[in-house]
C-alpha cells in the first residue's frame, strides 16, 4: 500500500499501513529521499517513511522555510545550526551533517537571509509553550520574540 500525504495550511498528514500521522511543518527537521522513499525526520526524534517523490514533497512544503540542499535532501532552515561555506556543509540542530550542492547555494543563501530579516537574528528556537499559536520563536540578543510573519 502506498502512503498518502495530505498537505494542510500548517500541517502534514501521512497515511501509513497502520493508520495516519498528522504533524506540524515546524516539527519537520529534514527529509531524505532514499531507495524510492522519503524519510521524514521530526524534532522529537521520530522518523517516518513515505512513498512520495522529493519533488512532490518540496512542492507542497512552505518554501520560505524549507530548502533543497542536494539531490536527495530537503532541510528546514530553522533547524540549521551552522553553515561552513568553505566546504559547503550544513550542520543541523540534531548534529546531522549535509552537503550543500553548488547548484543550491544561491537558493539556500537567499532563503536564509530572508528568514534572518523576518526574525531579526539567525538563532532560531522552537516555541516551548504548550498554548503558543506561533510555532517558532526567534531569539534576539537573549530576548524571546514571537513571530509568524514568514508563515503568510
Amino acid at each position: 500500500m502506498k502512503s498518502k500525504i495530505l498537505f494542510y495550511d500548517q500541517k502534514i498528514e501521512i497515511t501509513l499501513k497502520t493508520g495516519f500521522v498528522s504533524r506540524y511543518y515546524d516539527e519537520l527537521i529534514y527529509v531524505v529521499y532514499e531507495n524510492l522513499f522519503c524519510y521524514l525526520y521530526f524534532s522529537d526524534n521520530k522518523k517516518l517513511k513515505a512513498d512520495i517523490t522529493l519533488k512532490n514533497m518540496m512542492k507542497n512544503l512552505p518554501e520560505t522555510v524549507f530548502v533543497k540542499c542536494n539531490r536527495n535532501t530537503i532541510l528546514n532552515l530553522c533547524y540549521c545550526r551552522e553553515y561552513d561555506k568553505t566546504i559547503n556543509k550544513i550542520i543541523m540542530e540534531d548534529g546531522e551533517v549535509f552537503t550543500l550542492s553548488r547548484r543550491n547555494i544561491t537558493d539556500f543563501n537567499t532563503k536564509r537571509k530572508n528568514l534572518y530579516h523576518l526574525s531579526g537574528c539567525i538563532n532560531f528556537n522552537r516555541c516551548k509553550k504548550s498554548n503558543c499559536n506561533n510555532k517558532f520563536v526567534f531569539c534576539k540578543r537573549g530576548n524571546m520574540q514571537e513571530s509568524n510573519e514568514y508563515l503568510e
